[in-house]
């Protein structure tokens, strides 16, 4: 499913991999890894089957300027 929100937030890798839709470009991301999403960016996630996936994502929903 993608999804499109107003604010920018960041997404840290914590385990496993998958495949993250930014805008019209899929990227493979794995552990360690760090994405930033833009306002309004269309995205959407998808793990790896074989052994799923946890990510820490960051959002200051009270931030102004949008």
């Amino acid at each position: 499913m993608v999804e499109i929100h107003e604010e920018e937030h960041g997404l840290y890798m914590t385990s496993g991999s998958g495949t993250y839709l930014l805008e019209d470009q899929e990227h493979h991301i794995e552990r360690d890894d760090f994405i930033h999403m833009a306002p309004y960016c269309p995205q959407s996630f998808r793990a790896d089957s074989s052994e799923g996936a946890e990510y820490l994502l960051y959002k200051d929903v009270f931030r102004d300027g949008f």
